[in-house]
């Protein structure tokens, strides 16, 4: 709603969009959507020789961790899928972790990111509504055994809406027809798409480079991209002023 807001309130209401994320100039017509949730789970802390004194926060961190990982495997397995992206299903990985102060200490607390890469037809809340009822109904209970001011937050801290364009948009038709694109291309990052098309413009994705190329060290666009980007953009300058 803030950047739908932000476009009106500022008079823009555009038609259409390209977006020019690195896709080697092809017509992209969809991608997953990214939403990144932080856990922290707070134990009690205690000598690691005195362990019924302690709520180890990393232990139940791991239990968490694995029963996501088996979240994952059940979409993987079961899906949904769609076999037009390299990665066909919704993906979660736990991808970050810190906890611990020292080895002979068991740990009050700790902390990991994970995150969700939704197809655009499978809703996020559908993925996190059965971590956060796994943690309230099973692992907290277990936890507070132990330790009764035990607790486990799950904050999302980033969040992109996926995308899926209409095949039948002027915008797509253009595109694809100025990029002799006839396949149907999907892909599994995530760009500012899903935001213009929630803000009512028909999108696209189409831009120079690979996403190979991007988001490391020395990454580069090669200069016969640039070039076909170049005419690319004469051509729908000059269809769209026609």
């Amino acid at each position: 709603m803030g950047f739908r807001s932000d476009l009106k309130n500022q008079g823009i209401h555009p038609a259409a969009c390209i977006v020019g994320e690195p896709t080697e100039m092809h017509a992209v017509v969809a991608h997953k959507g990214i939403h990144v949730f932080k856990c922290r789970l707070t134990g009690r802390a205690a000598h690691s020789s005195l362990t019924p004194d302690g709520c180890n926060a990393i232990e139940y961190a791991a239990e968490l961790v694995t029963w996501i990982r088996g979240l994952a495997d059940k979409l993987k397995e079961d899906g949904p899928h769609d076999e037009h992206y390299d990665v066909s299903f919704t993906s979660i990985t736990t991808n970050q972790i810190k906890g611990g102060i020292a080895g002979n200490i068991i740990p009050d607390s700790c902390e990991f990111l994970f995150e969700c890469r939704n197809l655009p037809a499978t809703q996020p809340h559908h993925i996190i509504e059965p971590i956060k009822q796994y943690v309230q109904n099973s692992l907290l209970l277990k936890m507070k055994k132990e330790f009764v001011g035990a607790s486990i937050e799950i904050e999302q801290v980033a969040g992109v809406p996926g995308f899926e364009s209409s095949k039948d948009a002027m915008i797509t038709k253009l595109v694809s027809a100025l990029t002799n694109e006839t396949a149907i291309r999907k892909v599994s990052y995530a760009t500012e798409a899903g935001l213009f098309q929630q803000a009512g413009a028909a999108t696209v994705i189409c831009g120079p480079g690979s996403i190979s190329q991007a988001h490391r060290p020395n990454e580069f666009v090669l200069l016969d991209q640039l070039a076909q980007c170049e005419q690319f953009l004469r051509l729908v300058t000059k269809e769209i002023s026609l």
